[in-house]
């Protein structure tokens, strides 16, 4: 018999001690001779004076050991001459086949009677034959991977005689290392499975070869299941496990690296459990006496081990895991059972209280479970930890493996979840956890004894949830989870209790509605009754510093469960300080959470809950926050705060996530009372809007900025925020605004900053610090006309990108009081350019604020005069008066409209007051509807007496009107903007950048948003009409003109030659600039209304309306070629009737210039005029005029149809 090899030996002969291996026994040291002898008889490659003396101490050992002699004899053998016989020997049986196992040149000699009598009397030559010729033939068929043939161990006589196992042993570790080739340590290790002693041999060669330990493991690992049938799969397997164990067992120190091979590879679950149990023994000692020593580690290898396979992240592990389990569970010889139930009866036992002892503890329950006399449990807080991990293990063996608990293990269970543990962070997290057991295995509870256990054990944990809080981490206490347990199941919404149960476990749990009725018993109606929830939960303190970073259930997932069920209002209990504090204790990341709180929470505030209560005194809705609360968020003291700065406070004690929660609170209150304000009018009770100066001191544009620029602040919020103010705030969602916010939000570091070069400020715009003050910047402004240099400085310095937005803020005052000084034509452009850039940074923070600054500043330069004219007060405008009257941005000193740079400020301000107007009439339609119901007054209102109440419909037409009616009026200033000032006969008409042309760009732009925005407003401000010589600027400035030709027609339908005239020349000029097909049906259109009107226009209107008419005959000559001939034919209509009324009235001027030829050149009336006589003093005949008209219309059609 092989004597077992120890780890000390194994470990000496690993590090090569030879010093440690003379300190042996001989009988320990003769399992290692094989490699020692080979060793002290080669030559080593190591020629140090440290081997040399190693080597002499090797012979030392081996010089009193009487076998060495005979394994130098095998050492002696010619292996060459041996190893070529056994390849003939290999090459014959493969020709033979592998079955034919008596034949070849070896095998012949050797007599299968005698085999160990023949081994016996054999030289070390012929042993190493008889050795060969039996492992050959098990050796080749692995090779070829037919070990499927092999079922069971091989019979072999010389491998189960005892009493020449060493001598066999000591032949195969000698042939291993003198034919590397021939016999592959790893081949030979899973050949020797199938040989009885096999596992003991083993192991004696890889403690002759200690460096092949590793990939001989890996080798038994490598198993090829899918060519085996289960009975064969499961004897390999069987076999490789007890081959790995017993090498484990001989080097203990590799027993987790083979472990977790085997968790990698998926194989071997027996091996993997023996050798995690052999490691928990190697920690316990004595499980008796050694309770205290079981603590040694808060939670045992074996239960870590075990809940890391079944509860990781590799589902494929854990399947194969699972799986065992599964199978072994009805086995009673199941270690794995065995040893957690010991674990779990001596935690259980720990927590069992003694008369005598535990007296402090004791006192804290003995008043809940003296009245049951219930036995008394008190976790230790050493054994919260394990406790804990047994608790997710069983969950994890009954859930993922599927395995039914024993009566033992169940009642073992449920003492040890009912146990009262410390109240430290361990012992909530323990609570916790046995909570979400109790849901996931409801069927621990069996009996009326186990229900007033789990009975007792609750109400302990409701009156010690107060005390949790202190002790929870981040200030938040897992006893919160029992109260939002109790929510759900109050509202029978188990799969929301199982799924809380499953997210506290941390694995997927299926439990039937069914089994959780007497838990949800427990719950509703002996611990926590509905009005003891709402109660408890207002009384809960708020989660300091809340944030998305805080796992587990808080308070804030209670608080939403009650006001998604509208627990507060009925029972009476106030939650709006509440929500308050928490909205104010938020910090960034936000929590996911609370933006359902407050969305919850305004839903209960606007809506109520049925029709049967319809007041607050009733509990239908929770109120609402005032608005001084609303303002202290944002640094406001009062709607009277006529600070601009105080919000951008740093030492703010409230973050900016709470600002924005508090953003979106107020929007969305006045989304959900507009959304329902049919239903709230009916009401006794109805809930009110905030006022309309609440919103406007709140700076929802820094807070988006700042939003933007820390994302974490406001995730999920952004999107929701956005959707409101679209809404609600659309002056603050213009598009322009979005993109011109860009370049100030995200700095752009190709930004040229040459003209900050050379100054001494550079080096502290770099580092992001303002070195002027707000006087210094007005001032400069205020001298800009002498010397803009100081002005251009401070602007430039201002505006450069690597100063953030924010801080320019203080700076609003100085910039929009120096706006007046900048009007004056002297000076400098630049000034203006950096003036509208500063400006634009500051409205990407402060729009409305600023709006309101500059308006009152450009305006007080042209009514302060005519306000002390009549002795008056000049009152400043607010935002609500821009709001009122939206044109007010045009009414400023003119000078500023006819400045490229300040007008393009006026115009922002424009839209942003429109599209204020339009939202606030809408606002307004929807927070006054029409109700159903009769009119109580009898008395008639209307001049015609009737009573019927306006109709939605009418309203909203009328509010129509009054959007349609401001925008035409915008429309039309700006219409006049356009018209070129008459400066001293300069000629406009060059083809310059001038200012006009860029005023009349910018006019044109917004003209086409307008237009596109609204095109009704196109059709309104054409039928009013403006000047004619506007016509041809717009269509060629505005894209969005085209849609004009859509109501050409009607224009040409119209009573009044003004109109008709219009819609000719707004014809000719689209025709001209849209040569399309259904141009040219305008153009027709048109020229056959020319052509009908010359009958009947009155002789007093001919001249003056045919005289403006045909000046369009040319556009749509030059246009469309087809509609030359009726452009002729109009003309000569027209001057025959002239030539014939010159004829008969004044026949002179027909004689000297109307019937010359050579006039063609009078282009004008007022050259034409002067070349008459000069003795002529009537008026002139308009006739004359007419016909003048007519004869230079139609040599432009000539001058057209024939270039020059």
């Amino acid at each position: 018999m092989l004597k077992h090899i120890t780890p000390h030996v194994f470990k000496l002969m690993n590090n090569l001690k030879i010093m440690g291996l003379l300190s042996l026994q001989q009988q320990q040291v003769r399992p290692l001779l094989p490699s020692l002898v080979r060793m002290s008889l080669c030559s080593s490659l190591d020629t140090s004076a440290e081997w040399q003396e190693k080597r002499k101490y090797l012979l030392q050992l081996l010089s009193g050991i009487d076998a060495v002699n005979d394994i130098i004899a095998l050492l002696s053998v010619d292996f060459h001459d041996l190893e070529e016989d056994a390849r003939k020997e290999q090459q014959t049986r493969m020709k033979l086949g592998t079955a034919n196992s008596t034949e070849g040149s070896i095998a012949a000699s050797v007599k299968r009677q005698g085999i160990v009598l023949e081994f016996e009397r054999s030289e070390p030559s012929r042993r190493f034959r008889i050795v060969l010729s039996e492992l050959l033939p098990i050796l080749m068929q692995l090779d070829s991977n037919e070990s499927h043939v092999l079922t069971a161990v091989v019979e072999s006589e010389l491998f189960s005689c005892d009493a020449y196992l060493q001598d066999v042993s000591d032949v195969l570790c000698i042939l291993c290392a003198e034919l590397p080739s021939l016999l592959k340590l790893t081949l030979v290790a899973e050949t020797l499975l199938y040989f009885p002693n096999g596992t003991s041999i083993l192991c004696k060669l890889v403690a002759n070869n200690p460096e092949s330990f590793l990939p001989i493991c890996n080798g038994l690992l490598r198993i090829n299941n899918t060519t085996r049938e289960s009975r064969n799969r499961t004897f390999d397997e069987n076999m490789r496990s007890k081959a790995l164990h017993a090498l484990c067992r001989m080097s203990p120190e590799c027993a987790l690296t083979i472990r977790n091979l085997c968790v990698q590879n998926c194989q071997l679950p027996e091996l993997v459990v023996s050798l995690t149990l052999d490691n928990s023994n190697v920690e316990v000692v004595d499980r008796v006496k050694g309770i205290k020593q079981m603590c040694r580690k808060s939670v045992s290898d074996l239960v870590a081990f075990v809940c890391g396979l079944l509860l990781g992240n590799d589902s494929k592990v854990r399947s194969w895991f699972a799986t065992y389990v599964r199978h072994q569970k009805d086995d009673t010889d199941c270690r794995l059972r065995e040893e957690l139930l010991n674990e779990l009866r001596d935690v259980v036992k720990t927590s069992e209280v003694n008369e005598t002892g535990n007296e402090t503890r004791k006192s804290e329950s003995e008043e809940l479970i003296a009245a049951e006399a219930l036995p008394m449990h008190l976790l230790l807080d050493e054994n919260c930890l394990s406790a804990a991990a047994l608790i997710r293990l069983y969950c994890a063996m009954k859930v993922i493996a599927g395995i039914k608990f024993s009566k033992e293990e169940s009642d073992l269970l449920l003492r040890l979840i009912t146990c009262f543990p410390p109240l430290t962070p361990a012992g909530i997290r323990f609570v916790s956890l046995a909570l979400g057991m109790l849901l996931a295995c409801p069927a621990l509870i069996t009996g009326t004894s186990q229900e007033k256990q789990v009975v007792s054990w609750i109400k302990w944990l409701a009156c010690r949830s107060s005390e949790m809080e202190s002790v929870g981490p981040d200030g938040c206490s897992f006893a919160e989870q029992l109260l939002l347990t109790a929510i759900h199941l109050h509202g029978d919404r188990y799969t929301a209790a199982v799924r809380l149960a499953c997210a506290t476990l941390g694995m997927r749990v299926k439990v039937s509605p069914s089994s959780l009725g007497k838990l949800r018993h427990i719950f509703t109606e002996e611990v926590f009754p509905t009005h003891v929830v709402a109660a408890h939960a207002t009384k809960i303190p708020v989660t300091k510093n809340l944030n998305a970073a805080m796992p587990g259930y808080l308070p804030v997932h209670c608080i939403y469960q009650l006001l998604k069920t509208r627990t507060f209002s009925q029972s009476r209990v106030p939650v709006k300080d509440w929500i308050y504090k928490q909205i104010c204790s938020a910090e960034s990341p936000l929590h996911p959470q609370l933006l359902h709180l407050v969305t919850q929470y305004v839903n209960t505030v606007v809506t109520p809950l049925n029709k049967a209560h319809n007041t607050h005194h009733d509990g239908i809705r929770n109120e609402p926050f005032t608005e001084s609360q609303i303002l202290s968020v944002f640094g406001i003291k009062s709607l009277d705060d006529k600070n601009v700065t105080s919000f951008i406070d740093p030492k703010s004690t409230f973050s900016l996530t709470s600002k924005l929660l508090m953003l979106y609170y107020v929007l969305l209150y006045e989304d959900m009372i507009l959304n329902n304000m049919k239903t709230l009018a009916l009401l006794p009770c109805c809930p009110s809007r905030y006022s309309s100066g609440l919103i406007n001191m709140i700076p929802v544009k820094f807070l988006l900025h700042k939003a933007q620029r820390l994302p974490k602040s406001c995730q999920g919020l952004y999107p929701a925020l956005l959707g409101l103010l679209t809404t609600h705030l659309p002056h603050l969602c213009l598009v322009e605004d979005w993109m011109q916010d860009l370049d100030y939000l995200l700095p752009n570091s190709m930004t040229s900053s040459i003209l900050l070069k050379g100054h001494d400020f550079t080096n502290s715009i770099e580092k992001g610090r303002i070195n002027i003050t707000a006087k210094q910047l007005y001032n400069g402004l205020q001298k800009s006309i002498v010397n803009p240099a100081p002005a251009l400085m401070h602007l430039q310095t201002l505006s450069h990108p690597n100063i953030s937005a924010e801080d320019v803020i203080p700076f609003a005052d100085a910039l929009t009081s120096g706006l007046p000084f900048i009007l004056d034509d002297k000076v400098s452009r630049r000034v203006h350019q950096e003036a509208q850039k500063l400006w634009l940074k500051l409205n990407s923070i402060v729009p409305r604020k600023l709006w309101v600054l500059t308006i009152n500043a450009l305006q007080s330069s042209l009514i302060k005069s005519k306000s002390s004219r009549v002795g008056g007060n000049l009152q400043p405008i607010t935002f609500d008066h821009l709001v009122d009257n939206p044109l007010l941005p045009l009414t400023v000193d003119v000078r500023v409209l006819h400045c490229p740079e300040l007008l393009s400020i006026m115009l922002r301000i424009l839209s942003a007051c429109l599209s204020a107007s339009r939202s606030q009439s809408s606002a307004l339609l929807r927070a006054n509807p029409t109700l159903d119901s009769k009119p109580t007054n009898p008395r008639s209102t209307s001049p015609l007496g009737n009573n019927a109440p306006v109709t939605e419909a009418e309203k909203e037409e009328l509010r129509s009107a009054l959007n349609a009616a401001q925008n035409s009026a915008a429309v039309q200033l700006l219409v006049e903007i356009c018209l070129s000032p008459d400066e001293d006969g300069k000629d406009m008409s060059l083809n310059l950048l001038t200012y006009q042309r860029e005023v009349q760009c910018l006019v044109c732009s917004t003209l086409h948003q307008m237009f596109i925005e609204d095109p009704n407003v196109a059709k309104l401000v054409h039928f009013q009409g403006y000047p004619s010589k506007l016509v041809a600027t717009l269509v060629a400035g505005v894209p969005s003109m085209h849609i004009c030709l859509d109501f050409v027609p009607e224009l040409l339908q119209q009573s009044q030659p003004s109109q008709q005239l219009f819609g000719i020349e707004l014809a000719s000029q689209l025709c001209l600039h849209y040569s399309l097909p259904k141009s040219l049906s305008i153009a027709r259109l048109c020229v056959n209304v020319i052509a009908t009107l010359i009958t009947v226009v009155p002789l007093n209107e001919r001249c003056a309306y045919f005289s403006r008419a045909i000046t369009a005959l040319p556009n749509f000559a030059k246009a469309f070629p087809p509609v030359v001939r009726e452009c002729v034919s109009i003309l000569q209509q027209l001057g025959r009737i002239a030539h014939a009324h010159i004829a008969s009235h004044h026949p002179h001027i027909i004689s000297q210039q109307v019937s010359s030829d050579e006039d063609w050149s009078f282009e004008t009336v007022a050259e034409f005029e002067k070349s008459l006589k000069s003795n002529e003093k009537d008026p002139l005949d308009p006739h004359v005029r007419l016909y003048q008209d007519v004869r230079a219309t139609f040599y432009k059609i000539v001058q057209n149809a024939v270039p020059v």
